[in-house]
């Protein structure tokens, strides 16, 4: 009775394991593919999206890209009037922010707790002066580290 209940969990087992084999051996690719390339936060933001229906995809493919724009006039420091570029313009005065704003920056301000200041979200400053081609002096770029590092943290 015994060998006949290992005999059977073994079968199962197999049976399992052939299976999920197979399941991988799957084309993935069936149906239809839209990619999509956008300059989107500084960069160029590629999404590709698998499904069977070629206008869904492209509504998705927009929805996805309108979220990132929605998100860089929040949180970019290059895009004037987003409520990041506002904060870091306000010379230390109060900045009126979408809520979404304030979360991100509670988040990475307990990220850089958590991490005992290994991420530091105040690192923009220190950032910007790593510009390469710029044609300042070493001199110039020293001091102007120097000045950066004492507002981090």
């Amino acid at each position: 009775m015994r060998e006949d209940m290992v005999r059977i969990s073994i079968a199962v087992l197999a049976s399992f394991f052939v299976l999920i084999l197979i399941g991988g051996c799957a084309d993935r690719q069936a149906g239809v593919q839209e990619s999509e390339t956008r300059l989107l936060l500084d960069t160029y933001c590629s999404i590709t999206i698998h499904g069977s229906d070629d206008s869904i995809n492209e509504e998705l493919l927009d929805e996805a890209f309108e979220l990132i724009a929605e998100m860089e006039a929040l949180f970019s420091i290059t895009v004037e009037g987003s409520d990041v570029w506002r904060i870091n313009h306000a010379g230390g005065e109060p900045v009126v922010v979408d809520s979404r704003t304030v979360e991100v920056i509670e988040a990475g301000l307990e990220f850089g707790e958590l991490s005992d200041g290994m991420f530091d979200i105040t690192i923009g400053r220190v950032s910007r002066l790593w510009e390469f081609g710029g044609g300042a002096s070493a001199a110039a770029l020293a001091d102007s580290r120097r000045e950066a590092n004492a507002g981090l943290g």
